[in-house]
């Protein structure tokens, strides 16, 4: 998820989007090493656990510099500090309200000094308002809270050795400067208030009114109207080894495009039930591999004028399959080293050949079996002369896998073409 999210904001122009890139790269690495310790963690599937631990996380900012003489913090975090020159902005902003929770608590400590809790649950739909318990709990919380921010205000504005600096954003219109109600500048408000509306008084006027829907989100940045993403040299590719070059699939070309779907769904049960193992396959499982083929053959393009008679050359050819003697050995889960869809690669004749081998195992006798399945159908007479046609065919083909497989074990190896619709094991 890390390298996705990544390279879509470099593709995006994430950088450029910020008069220091270098900068930007610092905090868009922290973010995104965040992100992959929250991928690795598994809090990626409840956003709340991850914007709890993004919310832990701190950028590191620009290097120390000594031209650069000022330092930005909470009031929290400045506690303990002082400066010549502290200022406050932004004093007319409300502070977080209270949420509403599901259950309500409030800690206290009677004359005995032993400490204890008021708990009060939060009203039921039916209730009009909060019980009495409850209101008294946040009644006595918010002056709490009110005392707390009272608190941070002192502490913040005693880290002044020189000179303090009150900042806040006032309504202009007479008779509207009034501070927002849980802000700290109503804190102030009592005591100097006076001063901020000398100063609102004495402030010049602005050239023009902007609505804040004119406003622009400082938040939104795009990177100049000119930027294009760079794009990289193509890569200069060439394999030490020639592949091998095949002239094209031999299966099927006698044949159709319906009847190489018709294969290709029936390599996919027969490579189903070999995994299992026949011994293993329950009826359920038997019934459900029927049940695929519809599917399996739209999903590959197969219309509707075509469905039926495809389903049901499957399903006869894999149900013969299953009953046949020769099927059920060649499906055995019993033999040994026993594989679906091998791939393989090794070196011919100087050549890199890559291959896919529908089922390979290793008799009770230790002899390696490479079979082929193929899904061709002979209507007419003289069976024996199709099959030593269709050996001839695919000779080289097996001859390259038996030769890999030579390479990899010291064993007898023997190679066969399986006709699922005639049930018939040929060896080449």
């Amino acid at each position: 998820l890390r390298d996705l999210v990544e390279g879509c904001w470099h593709r995006l122009g994430g950088p450029e989007c910020t008069p220091d890139p270098a900068a930007a790269l610092r905090d868009a690495g922290a973010y995104l090493d965040t992100l992959s310790t929250a991928e690795s963690e598994g809090l990626i599937e409840d956003w709340n656990d991850f914007e709890e631990l993004l919310a832990g996380q701190a950028t590191e900012g620009d290097p120390p510099s000594e031209s650069v003489k000022l330092e930005i913090l909470t009031m929290h975090g400045a506690k303990g500090l002082e400066w010549d020159l502290v200022v406050l902005p932004g004093l007319d902003r409300g502070t977080r309200g209270q949420d509403r929770n599901l259950l309500n608590w409030l800690p206290y400590t009677p004359e005995d000094g032993r400490e204890k809790a008021l708990l009060a649950p939060l009203r039921s739909a039916s209730e009009a308002a909060d019980p009495p318990l409850n209101e008294l709990i946040r009644r006595e919380q918010k002056q709490r809270d009110a005392y707390e921010h009272q608190r941070l205000l002192y502490v913040a504005a005693t880290r002044a050795r020189e000179h303090l600096v009150l900042s806040a954003t006032l309504n202009p219109e007479p008779g509207k400067a009034k501070p927002a109600a849980g802000s700290l500048l109503a804190d102030l408000w009592p005591t100097l208030g006076g001063e901020f509306i000398d100063a609102l008084e004495q402030a010049p006027e602005s050239p023009q009114t902007v609505s804040e829907r004119e406003t622009p989100d400082p938040s939104l940045r795009r990177p100049p109207a000119d930027w294009t993403p760079a794009i990289a040299e193509p890569l200069a590719f060439t394999p030490r080894l020639p592949p091998r070059e095949t002239s094209g699939e031999i299966e099927f070309n006698w044949a159709g495009v319906q009847a190489r779907r018709t294969g290709t769904v029936l390599h996919r049960l027969l490579e189903q039930v070999g995994r299992i193992g026949i011994e293993s396959l329950t009826d359920q499982q038997r019934q459900r591999c029927l049940q695929r083929i519809p599917a399996l053959l739209q999903s590959l393009g197969s219309g509707r004028a075509d469905l039926d008679e495809s389903v049901a050359v499957i399903q006869k050819a894999f149900e013969d399959t299953l009953a046949s003697d020769t099927g059920q050995w060649i499906l055995s889960g019993e033999h040994r080293d026993a594989s679906c869809e091998l791939p393989i690669t090794g070196l011919i004749d100087g050549k890199l050949i890559n291959a896919v081998i529908d089922r390979s195992f290793i008799d009770a006798d230790g002899t390696r079996w490479i079979i082929d399945y193929k899904s061709g159908y002979h209507e007419g007479g003289d069976l024996d002369h199709f099959l030593n046609e269709e050996a001839d065919r695919y000779r080289d083909q097996l001859t390259l896998y038996r030769r890999l497989f030579e390479q990899m074990e010291d064993r007898p190896v023997r190679t066969a073409l399986f006709l699922p619709r005639h049930r018939r094991l040929q060896e080449v």
